[in-house]
């Protein structure tokens, strides 16, 4: 009675002589007996578990035995769940001994209606009317986050045993060269282990005797920021999860990306700091996950974020860093794909199925995003409003004004720098009153950062002649008077 009361809780039955009144008895019943048996909620048992098809092993080893029923890609999928373990996910058969992974599915389906019809066994009854065979010969569950494929099948323990008995030398094991193949992907994969696991080692080594402490003052210091804008932008970071700094170049967006991250951490940690470069040619496959060509074919390969974001989950005591530069360059919407909702602040530790896998994978909440984006780029285009509802934007402007840069031009005693920095405050104001530029395009303070009073001369007359004229022609390429004008008052100021 136990057993039955359990077997029709996890499954509706085809007899239509079960009243409603014994349905529902042996559906409470056997969900109060199931809990007892497997108690643990955290365990995930196996779907079907419960269900009996009524074959016992005797009868698994006639079967076996019958041609008719267990064909040679049949009795091949068996001899490689055998080697597996006696549990695999369709992909991980694929890619280990050969094959597509739907051969593997349709022929197991087949297998297991040849054996329905053999035997008259039981069948798993789901909505509308639908059958699902494969649990005649499986239990199965979702595939844990570090297996490949989206759901795991385990070989009926009736079926495992029967196997066990069962000759099956005579069947290939692999299919035409994927022996070697398998081999070496096994001897790469373990090798990659052991480097990223002594690399990772030592990182964290390094990390814990060398990181210089970063606080906000060292911030301010590098960064010419007023202070009520860092508390700005970092309010905005904690807010959000995702930023974009955007200005033109030269106002120190890479500069001051890598030192936010250092100054919430605490340090210049750079072993939870990651950063790529968006282009036009850089894929969801380079950011999630993709297919990549090897000797012998292709393997599916996690991208650069989806291993960063794996490790930050791996350690949620602490926050990660992610900086995407020239942001606006990539085609976004394809480079993140279903991650677009992920990334999200209210979505952040909810599940979205990933694309290539069929599995589950989730932004952690310690996770920041930080995008660096070129306001003066012209071939760009605009961001799109998806993006843009999911990133917090902050503007970074030249400095030329603020305390931290004045302090750092009067260091230098140079009577050249400071004339060509007057000059380029008022071609910046040129800049922002022009209504085919703006505010976006003016000349940026790092140009003019770290130089030397020995060399300075030099130094300023290379800014000028091979960064800002050539930036002012791009400017006004329909206005040759007015880039001659800035040429020769620039100029002037050097002498």
């Amino acid at each position: 009675m136990l057993e039955r009361a359990i077997r029709e809780s996890e499954v509706i039955k085809e007899d239509p002589d079960y009243n409603t009144l014994t349905s529902d008895f042996f559906y409470y019943t056997g969900r109060y007996y199931k809990k007892m048996i497997d108690p643990d909620p955290e365990k995930k048992p196996w779907d079907y578990q419960f269900f009996d098809t009524g074959i016992k092993e005797k009868r698994w080893e006639s079967l076996l035995k019958n041609a008719g029923i267990f064909t040679p890609n049949s009795r091949k999928i068996m001899r490689r769940m055998k080697d597996s373990g006696g549990e695999a996910s369709c992909i991980e058969l694929a890619r280990k001994y050969g094959g597509k992974w739907q051969d593997y599915s349709n022929e197991s389906v087949a297998l297991a209606k040849r054996v329905r019809d053999k035997t008259g066994c039981g069948i798993v009854h789901v909505a509308d009317d639908k059958v699902k065979y494969w649990p005649i010969l499986f239990v199965g569950k979702k595939a844990e986050t570090n297996e490949e494929g989206a759901y795991t099948w385990k070989l009926r323990d009736e079926l495992q045993d029967a196997l066990n008995k069962t000759d099956l030398s005579d069947v290939p094991l692999y299919e035409p060269g994927m022996q070697q193949v398998s081999q070496e992907v096994n001897q790469a994969e373990e090798s990659i282990a052991e480097v990223q696991t002594v690399g990772e080692n030592l990182i964290a080594q390094n990390a814990e005797q060398e990181s210089e402490p970063y606080s906000k003052e060292n911030f301010l210091h590098d960064v010419y920021l007023t202070e009520r804008d860092f508390e700005a932008l970092t309010g905005l970071l904690t807010r959000k999860k995702n930023i974009i700094l955007c200005g033109a170049p030269g106002v120190g967006k890479t500069f001051m990306a890598r030192r936010l991250a250092w100054t919430r951490m605490g340090a210049k940690d750079n072993t939870r700091v990651e950063s790529v470069q968006f282009h036009q040619n850089y894929t969801y496959e380079d950011f999630m996950m993709g297919y990549r060509p090897e000797e012998r074919g292709f393997r599916l390969q996690e991208g650069v974020f989806l291993r960063f974001a794996k490790r930050a989950a791996q350690d949620p005591g602490h926050d990660y860093y992610f900086l995407i530069d020239e942001i606006n360059r990539g085609n976004v919407s394809r480079i993140f794909g279903e991650l677009l909702q992920g990334i999200e602040t209210d979505y952040r530790g909810m599940p979205v199925t990933l694309q290539y896998t069929g599995q589950p994978f989730s932004v952690p909440k310690n996770l920041y995003l930080i995008g660096m984006m070129n306001t003066a780029d012209r071939s760009l285009a605009m961001i799109d409003y998806a993006l843009r509802r999911r990133f917090g934007f902050f503007q970074v402007k030249p400095a030329f004004d603020s305390a931290q840069f004045t302090e750092y031009g009067e260091e230098l005693h140079s009577e050249a720098f400071d004339r060509v920095i007057d000059s380029i405050k008022k071609l910046n104001k040129d800049i922002k009153d022009d209504t085919s530029l703006g505010e976006g395009f003016q000349i940026g303070h790092s140009y003019f950062c770290n130089m030397e009073p020995d060399t300075i001369s030099d130094e300023l007359r290379s800014v000028i002649n091979y960064d800002i004229l050539p930036t002012l022609k791009e400017y006004w390429y329909d206005n040759q008077e007015k880039v001659e004008k800035w040429k020769d008052e620039l100029q002037r100021d050097l002498d």
